[in-house]
């Protein structure tokens, strides 16, 4: 058994960090585009539009939204009918605050007067075709519908079963989708390309002139299998697991790709995650007159076997 020592450049830190994020925003791009195709798929796996017209329906019900021409939910802007579907609204899905809307309306009294009858307030009669005057009443019922949504709706919506059903149906069918499209536009940069070049590079490798070695023999380049679970690891532990959290805790938290970054500087071959488990390391691979010397390069021992 002999040994021979190599050397290899170390990599600049800002071509090290520009490579990184032109392939997460290549898989990004990748992912979006992917999404176009398989969001059909995914709805009709999860038979999507029957969850969302089951979704859609409880928030009709409310009659502070309505339908657009495309089948999506707007909420209500039609003057007209704002203080009668408000007046509905606190009705039955506020637990009978409708003095606090009747309150509200007290407070303008330039838009509302006493019905002593009923011994509610009522809008002024006006000219509809007053734009002045419409614009007031429309900004008073946007903020009244503004608390609505933020105070009373959501608490309304979730104490009805069919509803919570509907809305875990399609957070299984979003989250399906989000995971589906992410963890193929990664395997597409991270995976398919490097197999697809003779230096395994992805793209941002080949653009700021970087390279992947092995830290063992019998040569510096990786063997396929080496390269896959490198890819791999990095694919499943440190981005699709960041997207998996999004599921558990409503938002992506990179706990591995964190702790993967933090060995970058904490190793002595600054070995990520990926890196360390698959023994491997990154090198500088751009020409240079510089000489490779102890000070700016990583010294490896390859062991062989003697001929």
């Amino acid at each position: 058994m002999k040994t021979e020592k190599m050397y290899f450049r170390k990599p600049k830190w800002l071509r090290r960090i520009a490579s990184a994020f032109l392939d997460i925003f290549s898989a990004v791009i990748l992912a979006l585009l992917i999404s176009f195709i398989s969001t059909p798929i995914v709805n009709k796996v999860f038979n999507g539009p029957q969850a969302y017209e089951e979704l859609y329906s409880y928030s009709i019900s409310t009659r502070i939204y309505t339908y657009n021409d495309d089948g999506t939910l707007s909420i209500i802007s039609d003057v007209k009918t704002m203080d009668e579907n408000i007046t509905y609204f606190y009705e039955n899905c506020t637990e009978g605050k409708i003095d606090e809307y009747n309150n509200l309306k007290k407070e303008k009294p330039e838009l509302f007067v006493l019905d002593t009858v009923t011994g509610k307030y009522v809008e002024r009669e006006y000219d509809y075709n007053n734009q002045e005057v419409r614009a007031q009443y429309t900004v008073f019922y946007q903020g009244v519908l503004e608390i609505c949504k933020t105070q009373y709706l959501d608490a309304y919506l979730m104490k009805q079963e069919g509803y919570k059903e509907a809305l875990t149906k399609v957070n299984q069918m979003l989250y399906t989708n989000i995971l589906a499209c992410s963890f193929l536009g990664l395997a597409l940069i991270y995976l398919v390309v490097p197999l697809l070049n003779k230096d395994f590079k992805t793209f941002g490798k080949m653009a700021f002139k970087l390279r992947i070695i092995s830290k063992v023999g019998p040569s510096s380049k990786p063997s396929k299998l080496q390269l896959i679970f490198r890819q791999l690891f990095t694919i499943f532990f440190e981005y699709v697991l960041t997207v998996a959290t999004l599921g558990i805790f409503g938002i992506p938290i990179p706990f591995i790709l964190l702790i993967s970054m933090s060995m970058v500087f904490l190793t002595k071959h600054n070995q990520s995650f990926h890196d360390l488990c698959t023994s491997t390391m990154l090198v500088d691979d751009y020409p240079s007159n510089e000489a490779v010397g102890a000070n700016n390069s990583y010294m490896i021992t390859y062991f062989k076997e003697e001929k």
